[in-house]
């Protein structure tokens, strides 16, 4: 298995947490792994999050579709504990990569751990819940029956 199928396999991983954890809260959709810009969709709401699955010491890194689609982004560390940073914020703090610079491919922006953490948060509802208050419903078929 290549470093990117076990990285893949870990994002998947980690979207399905974070769908069995929110479940209850969300009505979440998880894309497949090459799906551009994010991995888990709220189906009910126009918000995207971005999964990730890192150890200690790498550092949050996201290509540019998922800094220009995602709303949030949700890493779970070696134990599967769960933070959560609203995209814009993360952003703010990233820095642009060197290969990205040259290439203008592969990943975009990038954080370290520890300062991910500091600007995240392990509840997700916290970022969320205003972000939904914020947003337009998506569009489903149910709407046009109502």
């Amino acid at each position: 298995m290549t470093l990117q199928e076990e990285r893949n396999e870990q994002g998947h991983k980690a979207s399905l947490l974070l769908i069995k954890k929110y479940g209850e809260f969300y009505n979440f959709h998880e894309w497949e792994h090459h799906h551009k810009g994010y991995d888990v969709e709220e189906i009910d709401w126009t918000v995207y999050i971005e999964t990730k699955y890192r150890g200690p010491k790498s550092p949050i890194d996201i290509t540019k579709p998922q800094a220009e689609m995602s709303h949030v982004i949700s890493v779970f560390d070696e134990f599967w504990n769960d933070y959560h940073c609203l995209t814009s914020e993360y952003l703010k703090f990233a820095d642009t990569t060197s290969y990205y610079l040259k290439n203008q491919i592969g990943k975009y922006k990038r954080v370290s751990w520890s300062k991910f953490i500091e600007i995240g948060t392990t509840d997700l509802k916290e970022i969320l819940d205003p972000l939904i208050e914020q947003s337009e419903p998506a569009p489903n078929l149910s709407s046009f029956f109502t």
